[in-house]
């Protein structure tokens, strides 16, 4: 065993993350059901669609055109396209309606992911030692801090809840969903862009290949094979000045 850092290779890390990634999007989708089931994401769904079915029938028209479609109408249905457009925007039951779909499909997802992270990514990483999630302790990867000691409960909520879920999901969910409901244009594709950019370069370019959850809990992904961990910082300097009094008496002799 090797008491220096000794980083897993990419070889080991893609498939692990590969299989976490599985795991996470199979346990989130089932929590989302639930969550949706708990909240009527259905019930709210049906209500607003059944405004805009109302509009159309009444206006004689079809909200799910595309702008390529809406400039093909004549004056005359593109008159009654814009009319039912305004009147829908200043329908007070129209907009309750969209506000529930929003803010329930908005719950369904953050909590569905927040639940999904706090299993996988923090407590099965507690579970099974050394910040292992079941990708990598299939894969022979552990979590170490900086100095080879072991990774805290702590550092693990950080990486796995605050990093993970917060920074590097959220934060792109919360851009897709915006830009679905029309709520951002351009700016938010170019955000969204830049941030998955970093999520997936950083890795790629920095020392330890640390990911912003890495670097946000001070770990780095380990070799569990050839790692030494240390439970606490002086157990690595003690065992550290063994290796260097050991060293010191073999170039003496």
């Amino acid at each position: 065993m090797i008491y220096d850092i000794q980083k897993a290779s990419l070889l080991k890390r893609i498939p692990a993350w590969i299989l976490d990634s599985i795991l996470t999007l199979i346990v989130a989708v089932g929590v989302m059901t639930a969550f949706s089931f708990l909240l009527q994401v259905d019930k709210h769904t049906q209500a607003l669609n059944d405004v805009y079915t109302a509009y159309e029938q009444k206006y004689e028209i079809d909200f799910s055109l595309s702008q390529e479609e809406i400039s093909r109408l004549d004056e005359e249905q593109l008159a009654l396209y814009q009319a039912a457009t305004e009147e829908l925007a200043k329908d007070t039951v129209a907009q309750k309606a969209y506000e529930q779909v929003l803010s329930s499909m908005f719950f369904m997802v953050s909590l569905g992911l927040f639940t999904t992270a706090l299993v996988l990514d923090f407590l099965i990483p507690l579970w099974l030692k050394n910040g292992q999630t079941l990708g990598k302790k299939m894969f022979g990867i552990a979590l170490v801090r900086y100095d080879s000691v072991r990774v805290t409960p702590m550092m693990v909520f950080v990486r796995g809840v605050l990093g993970k879920y917060t920074l590097e999901t959220m934060i792109p969910v919360l851009l897709v969903m915006m830009l679905m409901f029309g709520a951002m244009g351009l700016t938010g594709a170019v955000t969204l862009l830049v941030v998955l950019a970093v999520v997936f370069i950083l890795p790629l370019i920095t020392k330890n290949r640390s990911a912003i959850h890495d670097l946000l809990a001070c770990t780095v992904a380990v070799d569990l094979s050839t790692q030494m961990i240390f439970d606490t910082p002086e157990a690595r300097e003690a065992y550290q000045k063994k290796i260097d009094e050991e060293m010191a008496s073999r170039t003496e002799d």
